[in-house]
């Protein structure tokens, strides 16, 4: 059986928390954290950028190991106005996301209907 894997967008340190029903549940998870370790706003993304690609590296390198794993390539998916929060796109972005997906998944099992 097959595995896969995906490395994220680049997300970006904006502070918005997820909202559930029109009320912030959660969320500011990358600048609020970033803000309280004096990191400045200007380098904030360059960072994020950097730890995804890297992340995005490592996965690539397991796809090349591993026969049977398939690395899902979504960086670079979304643009800026598809994030719903610091980590989730909104419903137009997981659309975009879900048919790359969609496409991995019919190139290892070419009978299931999209």
């Amino acid at each position: 059986m097959p595995g896969f894997s995906h490395s994220y967008d680049y997300a970006i340190p904006s502070g918005r928390g997820v909202r559930i029903l029109g009320i912030e549940a959660a969320g500011g998870w990358i600048q609020e954290v970033m803000d309280a370790r004096n990191i400045p706003g200007k380098i904030q993304q360059e960072i994020i950028d950097q730890m995804l690609g890297r992340f995005d590296d490592m996965l690539l390198r397991l796809e090349q190991t591993l026969p049977k794993w398939r690395h899902i390539r979504t960086q670079g998916t979304l643009a800026d106005n598809e994030w719903g929060d610091e980590l989730h796109p909104t419903s137009a972005g997981f659309k975009k996301i879900t048919a790359k997906f969609v496409a991995a998944l019919n190139d290892i099992f070419s009978n299931l209907e999209s």
